[in-house]
Order: C-alpha cells, then sequence, then structure tokens
C-alpha cells in the first residue's frame, strides 16, 4: 500500500511546477521513517527542496486511510492597470459587465493554469471612470497554479494584446501576500480630470472663487449616499492638493484635481445633499454634478512603484 501512495504522490506532483514542499503524515506505524522516505524520494525526483515556511506544495497523507491532499501556495503578480473604456469594473460584479480582474485574469490562468485570479487593488475606481496615466498599482493572486515560473514581460504584452483599447498593464513583477496589505493601505493621493455640468451657465467670477476656496482646502465628507448601504456612515476629513480650472464654456467646466486618498470626487463636485462640505454645488449656489471622471495619475508611494 505504502509504494502505491508513492507512486499516486508523484504522479499529483508532477501536473505541477514547484521549487519547494513540506510533507505531513498522519496516522500508522513508523510515521517518521516514511515520513523521511517519502521526502528523500520526491526531493531526488523533482530535484526540489524542503521549505518549512513558504513551501509552493504542502503534501498531506493519511495513512489510515490512504487518502493525500495537496495545499498549493498560490502565486502573486504586482503591476499597475490602466482602464481605458467605461463601464468595466475593476473587480467580478455581475455578467453583464466585464472587469480588469476578469479581462487580466483570463491570460493569467491561462498561463498559470490556476483555477482562480482575484485582483487586490490600491484603491478602485468607479465603473463609469476611466484609469488612465501612469496606472493602478494591483497584484493578482492565482489559486492552485501549476505553472509558477512565467516569462512576465510576455504575459504583459499578451495581456496589452488581447485587451488593447479595454484595459493595459505595466511593470508586472513577482509579489507576495504580504505586498497585499501594504498595497491597500499605502494611502496614494490620486488626480484627477474632472468634466462637470451645471444647471445653469457659470459665472466665471463666481467659479474663481469657488476654485480658490477648494484649492488646498480640507473638506468634511459624510459617507455618501450612493454607497452608504455597504460603507460605514462616517464623516471623514479630506485634503484637496490643488483644484485647477481647466476650460469653462456655458454650463460645462473641465478641472484638474489632486485629492488625500479615500477623497469622494463626485460628492466634492454636487455636494451630495449636504454630505461634503463644502462642495463646488454648495460654492456656487447651483446644482452641478459630474459628467466624466477620469483618473490620470496614482501617487509613487508604494515601493516606489
Amino acid at each position: 500500500m505504502l509504494e502505491k501512495i508513492k507512486d499516486d504522490l508523484l504522479l499529483l506532483l508532477s501536473q505541477y511546477e514547484f521549487g519547494s514542499f513540506l510533507l505531513g503524515i498522519n496516522g500508522g506505524e513508523q510515521q517518521k521513517e516514511i515520513k523521511i522516505e517519502i521526502g528523500q524520494m520526491i526531493e531526488n525526483h523533482f530535484k526540489v527542496s524542503i521549505d518549512h515556511i513558504y513551501p509552493d506544495i504542502l503534501a498531506k497523507i493519511d495513512l489510515e486511510t490512504n487518502q493525500i491532499q495537496l495545499d498549493i501556495k498560490p502565486i502573486y503578480i504586482y503591476g499597475r492597470y490602466q482602464k481605458l473604456q467605461r463601464n468595466i469594473s475593476q473587480t467580478r460584479l455581475t455578467a453583464k459587465y466585464q472587469s480588469v480582474e476578469g479581462l487580466i485574469g483570463e491570460i493569467v490562468l491561462k498561463q498559470t493554469k490556476g483555477t482562480k485570479a482575484i485582483l487586490h487593488g490600491a484603491g478602485r475606481e468607479d465603473i463609469d471612470v476611466l484609469m488612465l496615466g501612469n496606472g493602478r498599482p494591483f497584484i493578482i493572486e492565482v489559486k492552485n497554479p501549476k505553472i509558477r515560473n512565467l516569462d512576465l514581460e510576455q504575459l504583459e504584452k499578451e495581456i496589452n494584446k488581447k485587451n488593447k483599447d479595454k484595459v493595459s498593464v505595466s511593470q508586472l513583477r513577482y509579489s507576495n501576500s504580504k505586498e497585499i496589505g501594504l498595497l491597500k493601505d499605502a494611502g496614494l493621493d490620486k488626480t484627477y480630470r474632472v468634466f462637470v455640468i451645471s444647471e445653469t451657465d457659470f459665472d466665471k467670477l463666481k467659479l474663481f472663487e469657488a476654485v480658490q476656496t477648494l484649492n488646498g482646502a480640507t473638506i468634511m465628507q459624510r459617507t455618501p449616499l450612493r454607497v452608504m448601504e455597504h460603507r460605514s456612515d462616517l464623516v471623514r476629513k479630506r485634503q484637496i492638493i490643488f483644484f485647477r480650472t481647466e476650460k469653462v464654456e456655458g454650463n460645462l467646466a473641465v478641472f484638474t484635481v489632486k485629492t488625500q486618498s479615500g477623497t469622494y470626487i463626485k460628492e466634492l463636485i454636487s455636494g451630495d445633499k449636504g454630505q461634503t462640505n463644502p462642495s463646488l454645488t454648495s460654492l456656487l449656489g447651483q446644482q452641478c454634478l459630474v459628467k466624466e471622471l477620469d483618473v490620470i495619475e496614482i501617487g509613487s508611494g508604494f515601493l516606489a512603484n
């Protein structure tokens, strides 16, 4: 029976690319001797080493039931993505919408032969917002990969070719699970191009004064009404690093705005029925709404990338 277990284990492991492993044996007599024997067999057959902390594969053998279980360590790939079309969500929502996660993940899973790809982003943009400029930092986590050693330059080219005019990636490199926490907590400043429409034509003098007030201002934002159902009801203090007018024509205006991470830009413009104060709407005394929004730069504070 032990010979069959060894043969079955070699067959299972041969499906995976790995550089390190750890073996766990449960039950049966001579448990320690069997563990050493099987461990040496794996080392010699696959030319790999034992890793007691972060093995690529953990093989568990139950000698009482003759069951073998493999726990496969995920692989993590860091990069920056641009989202070049509106109505693409960051992560999978419904079958109705494409997602950055799905578009990148499809290619990554094809090359790794993994079972699932999960995208972790440094923040997120709304589904109707473009992500341009230097791109948003992300890490894609691949579950149960059979292939671990990838040509990341070629992977980048394939993702960009397959998703032309939708999603583009850059700076791909291997990462790890610890960096996901750093990514989530990075708090990177963001710069936006904001296309605004007002209920009436803009008074250029009043607009100039409103922009001067918002430029460098500290604002208070209560959780927006549109996300109140999914977020805690909190009041957050946020810094507007700069607020600049690029163009004004009738009731249309274009601004470039740089803000502290976590600032709700749509509500900075609309006021959100008083949830954000001050706002462009409150300062002008006329309702303003974001017509289109583009992220054009994200800070470089995350691991100097």
